[in-house]
């Protein structure tokens, strides 16, 4: 008996010790969020959903901003996730705050906005504390710091794909940047990718409407994150069909923006209405690629280093 109990202990520490190793190494392949909660908490941030996760780069805001005459506290860190995670909300909103080093006073806090962040399904009733999101990452999590984290392995491992570490379209950077990397750019396959996401945006019609608990969670959350540094509000660029489906749902959407900039002494920046809206090119109508987020992410550092001067 001692002898099976040794071997099956020896085995789990192997076991514990390759995952560990694997983790280290290739954490950015075989995770869209694992880096996100390995990373020291971060002076300034990105908050949004993936628009913002693939498309705003931290190191092109870190350059933009040390060569300026500001004294922001960087590095940036890019906490967005997806629209499945991150709408608006208590849940978003706690986690931001552990993320958020507590002692920064002048940080930059981009907040990208879409009208599906402020929405719930009608299986969730808001007012009683129910929320799609409270049961994934990053609302699952009391770690968001350490490294390795093995509380995101016991809580999220069904969301690892092993296979990745060989080969993957995706990489998530250690700044929490996601790159879409070997995505075919013939016209047809952009179609392809494209529909899918028109579907996907045009169901949400039918699904969603506002929710008035998270609009307050918004205001909860620019007023704590005011504190601590400059808010500024951005709407991604995107193709103009699937900005339609959008208005067609909230039309009075940047109205709605708008006013709450103007109430908080906010900047909006509408990148949907950006004369080089056709410069920031994207994969699927929807999410920006690398080339064109590069351009996007220093059109908007222009933006909010112009606020500045």
């Amino acid at each position: 008996m001692k002898k099976y109990i040794k071997k099956v202990s020896l085995f789990l520490f192997v076991c514990f010790v390759v995952l560990t190793a694997i983790l280290l190494k290739y954490g950015g392949n075989i995770d869209h969020f694992y880096n996100k909660f390995t990373t020291p908490k971060a002076k300034s941030m990105i908050l949004g959903d993936s628009r913002a996760m693939q498309g705003i780069q931290p190191e092109i805001l870190n350059e933009a901003i040390k060569s300026s005459d500001t004294d922001y506290e960087l590095p940036m860190y890019n906490y967005a996730f997806t629209i499945a995670q991150t709408p608006m909300g208590p849940p978003y909103r706690k986690s931001i705050l552990r993320k958020l080093d507590k002692e920064t006073k002048n940080g930059v806090y981009i907040l990208s906005l879409t009208p599906w962040m402020f929405c719930s399904g009608d299986d969730y009733n808001d007012d009683l504390g129910e929320f799609r999101e409270q049961d994934q990452p990053p609302h699952n999590m009391v770690y968001v710091d350490v490294n390795p984290n093995y509380e995101y392995i016991l809580r999220n491992l069904n969301l690892f794909s092993f296979r990745h570490v060989f080969k993957t379209n995706y990489l998530l950077h250690k700044d929490g940047w996601m790159e879409r990397k070997e995505l075919s750019k013939d016209e047809f396959s952009f179609n392809s990718r494209k529909k899918v996401q028109k579907d996907m945006i045009t169901e949400f019609l039918d699904y969603y409407k506002l929710s008035n608990v998270r609009k307050q969670s918004f205001y909860d959350l620019i007023k704590d994150l005011k504190e601590h540094g400059d808010v500024f509000f951005v709407r991604s660029p995107i193709d103009v069909d699937i900005l339609e489906i959008e208005n067609k749902f909230y039309p009075e959407f940047d109205s709605f923006i708008d006013s709450v900039a103007t109430s908080n002494n906010i900047r909006y920046f509408n990148f949907t209405r950006h004369p080089k809206l056709k410069e920031f090119s994207n994969y699927d109508g929807h999410h920006i690629d690398k080339k064109g987020g590069e351009l996007f992410t220093k059109a908007l550092a222009d933006s909010i280093l112009s606020v500045n001067k």
